[in-house]
């Protein structure tokens, strides 16, 4: 059966520490493992590092592994209400991410930077204010190695390793907003392997994405009111409702008013003035393979992502807010609750929203400094290294002990 094959694999390796990764690599191999280490007389110590971040598989929590490495206290909750594990067994470390998260997360932060915002004293004002002017002059020279603007602020956007999601159509609400709200920006776009999509955004006209948005705003303009009014014999949904009414929310004027300068020909009418692709402050850089993540997400003002859990730890890593697009049903539904619940980022599925949200936040500097040290505060940047040395000191002592069991069995 699977844990027979379990003990034969484990016997032919003949190791000294076990690490699991995966919730379905405990119970059995655990198991195995015991069987393992009574035929040839040692302990294999069997350690779990917890790779979800806001909830996670029962499968997870094994109760007699010699030491649990988990990511927060929300998972730690789960380990001790699921899996019963003892609390001297748990460590909680963080979730382990790359190397450089680290070397960028000790380049960026100087000195404290767990600011909860409510210095008083003078002094405590000015280490703040020291700590953060030393993080954006750090952030600054990051974007200049970059070749990144480094006088604007930059939003990442990413879709996953195959450029997945609906990068494209958020890239284009963001562009149109930030646009005509006036607000430069560099709009870094990661497409990952997905090179026709990277194509997609080099050969986009964006003279013509502002075009369809004005169009858009105009015809609000003109029919809004109408709709506002109107209303539906059967309700929205086919639904029997004479009383019920389709609301349409009035659209800023504002958009329509900075948007007239754009390139269009609606109606047969030339335009007074032509939009400026290249005087815009507002660029849009599409990326590949992305290897220098750290330092991308390091020159971010916000990130733009899917919940995953590695992507929530590294940005948190680097004090980077978060719009959070989506989430795989199950495990990463915790991870959503986990970045709202500590305030250092928000969801939306929607592109109009996500671009509005940006906006938002690119308006209120200081609702991003705050978001920016609650993700600071909600980062492990040296989980891994932690990890790897704690499990290696604790296969030391066991090693020693072994030795000593095996020493003992021969002079006997």
């Amino acid at each position: 059966d699977c844990e027979e094959r379990a003990v034969d694999l484990i016997t032919s390796y003949n190791p000294d520490v076990i690490v699991s990764v995966h919730p379905n690599s405990n119970l059995v191999p655990w198991s195995a493992s015991q069987r393992v280490g009574t035929k040839l007389k040692k302990h294999i110590p069997f350690f779990t590092v917890v790779t979800d971040l806001g909830s996670g598989h029962c499968g997870w929590f094994q109760k007699d592994v010699d030491q649990l490495y988990l990511a927060s206290e929300k998972i730690l909750r789960l380990a001790v209400k699921r899996g019963r594990t003892p609390l001297n067994r748990i460590s909680l470390t963080g979730l382990p991410i790359r190397h450089e998260f680290d070397v960028l997360s000790r380049r960026m932060i100087a000195g404290n930077c767990d600011d909860d915002n409510n210095g008083t004293s003078e002094e405590e004002l000015k280490l703040v204010g020291r700590q953060r002017k030393h993080y954006q002059e750090e952030q600054r020279k990051v974007k200049e190695e970059l070749s990144l603007h480094t006088d604007l602020p930059m939003v990442l956007i990413m879709g996953g390793g195959e450029g997945v999601g609906s990068l494209f159509q958020i890239v284009c609400e963001l562009y149109s907003l930030l646009v005509s709200e006036d607000i430069g920006c560099t709009i870094c776009v990661v497409c990952g392997k997905n090179a026709d999509l990277k194509a997609e955004f080099e050969q986009t006209d964006w003279d013509k994405i502002i075009a369809q948005e004005t169009k858009k705003a105009s015809m609000y303009d003109k029919f809004g009111s109408q709709f506002k009014s109107f209303s539906f014999p059967f309700g929205i949904n086919g639904i029997e409702n004479s009383n019920e009414k389709m609301m349409v929310s009035e659209q800023p004027s504002k958009a329509s008013e900075l948007l007239k300068d754009v390139s269009t020909k609606a109606n047969g009418e030339e335009p007074e003035q032509v939009h400026d692709r290249e005087s815009s402050k507002v660029k849009v850089v599409p990326l590949g393979f992305v290897t220098r993540m750290a330092e991308y997400m390091a020159a971010a003002e916000i990130l733009i992502t899917k919940a995953g859990p590695g992507t929530i730890a590294e940005a948190a890593s680097v004090g980077l807010p978060l719009i959070l697009t989506g989430y795989l049903p199950g495990q990463e539904a915790g991870n959503v609750s986990l970045v709202l619940e500590q305030e250092f980022g928000t969801y939306s599925d929607k592109p109009c929203k996500i671009a509005k949200t940006v906006s938002r936040w690119m308006r209120d500097p200081t609702l991003l400094h705050s978001m920016s040290n609650n993700a600071l505060k909600a980062g492990h940047p040296s989980a891994a290294s932690d990890i790897v040395l704690d499990i290696g000191s604790r296969t030391h002592t066991w090693l020693e002990s072994n030795m000593k069991e095996t020493q003992t069995d021969t002079d006997t």
